[in-house]
């Protein structure tokens, strides 16, 4: 895009593709998402849960785009929401919100 003659470098919350949002799935499982939210996920092991982060940013029951390339998947179950986050070194995070809570708190996401 060109400015007044000058090149600009435009960014917006798509830049970033699902198939890089899937491969930084092991990267959710393994950070963030495991030291604070394994509690969510009892009996799942961290492929298991990097298995999970991946269904749901593959098949997502909505998605929201969060700004800053973070975007926010609601897994068709209903409670699971994995939001990519390609400036985090741990690619974003994983958790549960209990379907009381869900669409107040996905309504704040931004």
């Amino acid at each position: 895009m060109l400015a007044g003659g000058a090149p600009v470098v435009v960014h917006n919350n798509s830049w970033c593709t699902d198939e890089e949002r899937l491969e930084d799935a092991d990267d959710i499982a393994k950070g963030h998402a495991d030291s604070k939210h394994a509690g969510d996920f009892p009996g799942l092991s961290t492929d298991d849960l990097a298995d999970l982060a991946k269904d749901v940013i593959k098949n997502p029951s909505r998605t929201k785009d969060l700004g800053s390339g973070r975007k926010a998947f609601l897994g068709k179950d209903g409670t699971t929401i994995v939001i990519h986050d390609p400036m985090s070194p741990d690619g974003g995070t994983i958790f549960r919100r209990g379907p009381a809570k869900l669409e107040e708190y996905w309504e704040g996401l931004n």
